[in-house]
């Protein structure tokens, strides 16, 4: 088959590096063109080398054309846009099969007809697109990114003993336990409990690796002897070894994550990640780590000195997530198990009856089509702290078609008032 895989732009960002592992899943046995619709990046040069045809801009949407793709996969963020819908009619029109990949979970409703599935990424995603959606006829299926088990793996431990030298660290008569960060943190939720866990353990430091020097970082972090800050990280290796030398990850923040790449290579790596869970936002970190499994989950900010505690304090809790975080990842997120989730697509998708087929697929086993709310309720319960009443009762009125037009419509305000 020749599939097409289209994304807004080729950087490093998790969607884009998303199109390059399922470029590398898909070409063995199909025609694979990737196109970064609206602008390239630091991807483009990478995939080239590695033999893979790349468009680049608005204008290649005739060398798109040409290609005459059986399956175009689109990934996007959800919401819908105009030059997206006009991209899709063109390929809809010369008969292709079309497939989003909802990179957010969110429900647009007036292209919903130009695809034949939406790809949801993770659980929480699935159940709470199937909340949104209310009567609209498009079935959605779970398909999370793959991860390059290969590529994130435990580092030498000459290799890691070096890293954590470079930060200043050694093992002396009280090993140091380092908490790493990469990505985005919301200070305002964490700084207190973590100056808490600093007074707490003199053996704590924390690793950030920051895209500006720390410039965001509250100043009582920053200027703090055990706060470290790293410069940005975009080879894989370098990124490897930062995940080994740490002994946990941390990854706190307002919005959450719909997927949550740094979760999943700091898992690969043997590396259990400290997460919060908030069921107003993306909440896939949940599903991923599954508390006291591959991490450990909080349901509050001010509870992270308790998860360290855990951590520092019961090393046998604490060796146990070592010892099962890179199988979670590698059971779940690996290339193998995404391919067999995308051929089966591709197979229903060559039905005359598209959506019966993937229903078929479903009641087999072979496709997830929904979740339960009782199984995504067991898992948000599942924290050091239990999620208030008061959010779950926010949640359930959030997860609903109005709350869904709720959220637009406060979305469109705030584009607005920027």
């Amino acid at each position: 088959m020749r599939i097409l895989l289209v994304v807004e732009e080729l950087g490093y960002r998790g969607t884009p590096r998303t199109v390059a592992n399922l470029a590398t899943i898909l070409s063995p046995r199909h025609d694979v063109l990737i196109w970064g619709w609206r602008q390239g990046g630091p991807l483009v040069e990478r995939l080239e080398k590695k033999g893979f045809k790349v468009l680049v801009g608005k204008d290649a949407i005739g060398t798109a054309l040409l290609f005459k793709p059986d399956v175009v996969n689109f990934h996007r963020d959800g919401w819908g846009y105009p030059q997206e819908t006009e991209i899709l009619k063109q390929f809809r029109e010369q008969g292709a099969k079309c497939i989003e990949t909802n990179v957010f979970g969110r429900v647009d409703p007036h292209s919903a007809k130009l695809f034949d599935v939406s790809i949801q990424i993770s659980l929480w995603d699935l159940y709470r697109w199937n909340a949104w959606k209310g009567g609209l006829n498009l079935p959605g299926v779970y398909c999370p990114y793959p991860v390059d088990i290969n590529e994130f793996k435990r580092s030498p431990e000459n290799e890691i003993r070096q890293m954590r030298r470079s930060w200043g660290l050694d093992d002396g008569q009280i090993a140091p336990f380092v908490l790493g960060r990469i990505g985005k943190t919301t200070w305002s939720y964490v700084e207190d409990s973590l100056l808490v866990a600093l007074d707490t353990y003199p053996n704590l430091h924390v690793v950030s690796v920051d895209d500006y020097g720390g410039k965001g970082m509250p100043v009582r972090l920053r200027g703090h002897p055990r706060v470290h800050i790293c410069d940005k990280m975009l080879d894989s290796t370098e990124l490897s070894r930062f995940y080994s030398a740490c002994d946990a990850c941390l990854n706190m923040n307002q919005t959450g994550e719909s997927f949550g790449f740094v979760n999943a290579e700091s898992m690969a790596c043997g590396t259990p990640v400290i997460a919060l869970s908030n069921p107003l936002h993306d909440n896939a970190q949940m599903e991923m780590l599954g508390h006291g499994k591959g991490g450990v989950l909080i349901s509050d900010p001010c509870e992270l000195p308790s998860a360290l505690r855990m951590c520092i304090e019961d090393r046998a809790f604490y060796q146990n997530l070592k010892a099962h975080a890179r199988g979670l990842i590698v059971d779940r997120y690996s290339f193998q198990e995404v391919e067999h989730i995308y051929e089966k697509l591709f197979e229903c998708l060559q039905k005359d009856d598209v959506r019966q087929a993937i229903s078929g697929a479903a009641r087999s086993g072979e496709l997830g089509l929904d979740v339960p709310r009782r199984e995504i309720l067991t898992m948000l319960q599942a924290s050091v702290g239990k999620i208030s009443f008061w959010k779950l009762l926010a949640m359930r009125l959030l997860h609903t078609p109005l709350g869904y037009r709720l959220i637009r419509l406060a979305a469109k305000c705030r584009k607005v008032l920027r």
